[in-house]
């Protein structure tokens, strides 16, 4: 949840302080996420993620013959078909999206070893709520892995990364000199197979990430 999330990387930060170490984060967004999700990419997630045949079968009786309106200047379209999305505003929506969503935190989890918890073998790599996503890394290296990964899975899945100047999807990455000022890692650009750059965060520049200045 949120304050599981602010506690995480609270605790990055604090640990990269102390230790003088690189904290690298990144920020995604997926744009109409619960409204964008192919249903047939969704039936297969149900069924790697071992849901009951009968239950995803309930599911796709209730979205047969699905219509909706769409709002215009002009009033009310006439009933379309909704062949896509697990519903905006359904109260089971953002349970079952968390399957499609393992799918992609597991590919980019692959790929990124995440960002080391002092004192341990264990690393934390993603953390998702709904469709606001964080990348932690050791590295820009590694956090480039990261992007690129999330970029592709989300292609395959038929969902978009949403980048809209600094708002929706971003990056960051700080050091500490040896008398413990902070300073932003320049010099990086954080670029996607097809050529869209991800804006850095630096200086006193924050992200809104789950309701809460980051």
């Amino acid at each position: 949840g949120c304050p599981e999330q602010s506690l995480v990387m609270r605790f990055q930060k604090e640990q990269c302080a102390a230790g003088r170490t690189l904290c690298c984060r990144a920020f995604l967004d997926l744009g109409v996420f619960f409204m964008s999700c192919v249903r047939e990419v969704q039936w297969e997630a149900e069924r790697w993620c071992g849901v009951r045949p009968e239950a995803t079968q309930a599911v796709q009786a209730l979205y047969a013959g699905a219509c909706g309106k769409y709002e215009t200047a002009y009033g009310l379209t006439e009933p379309v078909d909704i062949l896509k999305g697990l519903g905006q505003g359904d109260l089971a929506s953002p349970a079952r999206s968390k399957l499609l969503l393992t799918v992609i935190a597991g590919t980019v989890d692959r790929v990124c070893a995440g960002a080391r918890v002092s004192g341990t073998d264990v690393r934390v790599g993603t953390c998702w709520f709904a469709d606001d996503g964080l990348i932690l890394a050791d590295d820009v290296q590694t956090l480039q892995r990261a992007f690129e990964a999330s970029w592709m899975v989300t292609k395959v899945a038929g969902l978009r990364m949403q980048v809209k100047k600094k708002k929706k999807t971003a990056w960051s990455a700080t050091c500490w000199t040896s008398d413990g000022v902070e300073r932003d890692v320049t010099g990086w650009e954080m670029r996607m197979p097809d050529k869209m750059v991800i804006p850095q965060l630096t200086g006193d520049e924050t992200y809104k990430y789950l309701g809460s200045e980051m």
